[in-house]
């Protein structure tokens, strides 16, 4: 009898890539299939292309990664079953109703992977939109909300609501709906108090950075730009090593001789094996969860922040990409920093 809260959930394995089909239609495909389940992958061997599993993974709602031993290929896919078995809600939904007047910016899922979710979005009305998250086990999941609005009219160092945040539980289940949450702002004209980074978006936005270095290596490590890709490495191990992520460090390692993980300093491994390759990229949007920090940071200077060139996004200084719209930043003419922003910040 079909079930319609029925956890639908396909593991992939591959040692190959798709080769034979015209353009765009793996594509269509899977916009064909997202609906209906969510997929896991591995690949295994030289021959897979870790950019297309990636694609694959993260379209149907899934995680990708590699298997770096054939010997351990049965406990992986033993691993795989388990966590699929473990799936106990078919799906959450993530709603978010704004105020008048506002509008929701982004929606990003920060961990266990990173996953902009943005244009999956459907709105019931106007004010509302909601956003399916598909099946869940015993897990922890972050996501990063954006809302855009204009403060004219609104007091300045109050709290002041621009939209509620609710779950809920799709399917059959005794499990109460959580309290809605309330989505806070305050308005400043303080250039200080609008340059801090709370910890957590800090902690993800170098997370972010991380991923983007992984992927920048092998991209000029590809290119034949050895030196480029020995800086990108090392800046991820650098960050790997902050953000205490043992994975991406071993898989870092499979690419570079570390020398100095607490300063980057790193010598590019030669030759690379393309699983090497291949298994350190598919892991790239992995993030690490973040578990607080032991004492208050000190807000850094107005001038040490930067915005993006291209959509205006308040960054740390220490970030390399916007976290918004994936612009390199610090490194590109043009680049503005926190002081040489017209008008006040708020």
């Amino acid at each position: 009898m079909r079930q319609p809260a029925a956890i639908q959930h396909t593991l992939l394995l591959t040692d190959g890539r798709n080769e034979h089909d015209p353009p765009g239609y793996l594509d269509k495909v899977l916009d064909a299939c997202a609906p209906h389940f969510t997929c896991d992958a591995r690949g295994i061997g030289d021959g897979w292309d870790a950019a297309e599993l990636k694609r694959i993974a993260r379209r149907l709602h899934g995680r990708a990664d590699a298997v770096l031993e054939d010997a351990a290929l049965a406990a992986e896919f033993e691993e795989m079953v388990s966590a699929s078995m473990a799936k106990a809600l078919a799906g959450v939904r993530i709603r978010i109703r704004t105020r008048a007047g506002s509008r929701v910016g982004f929606v990003k899922q920060v961990h266990p992977t990173r996953v902009d979710v943005t244009d999956e979005g459907v709105r019931p009305d106007e004010r509302t939109w909601e956003w399916t998250t598909r099946a869940w086990g015993d897990e922890t999941r972050e996501y990063q909300v954006s809302v855009l609005a204009d403060p004219r009219g609104d007091p300045t160092g109050e709290d002041v609501e621009l939209a509620t945040v609710e779950l809920a539980v799709e399917g059959d289940t005794a499990l109460p709906p959580p309290e809605p949450e309330s989505l806070l702002v305050q308005w400043t004209d303080d250039v200080l108090l609008s340059s801090r980074i709370d910890p957590r978006l800090a902690h993800y936005d170098a997370d972010s950075e991380l991923g983007h270095a992984i992927t920048a290596g092998c991209d000029a490590y590809e290119a034949g730009d050895r030196e480029r890709a020995r800086r990108q490495w090392g800046r991820a191990v650098q960050l790997a090593h902050q953000l205490g992520s043992e994975k991406l460090l071993t898989r870092l390692s499979g690419l570079v001789h570390i020398v100095d993980a607490a300063t980057g300093e790193v010598r590019i491994r030669e030759p690379i094996r393309p699983l090497d390759l291949n298994s350190a990229i598919i892991v790239s949007e992995e993030s690490v969860h973040f578990v607080g920090v032991e004492r208050p940071r000190a807000a850094a200077p107005p001038a040490a922040d930067v915005i993006c060139p291209a959509c205006g996004r308040r960054s740390p200084a220490t970030a390399e990409f916007c976290q918004q719209c994936d612009t390199p930043l610090g490194t590109e003419p043009g680049d503005t920093p926190l002081g040489a922003e017209p008008g006040g910040a708020t």
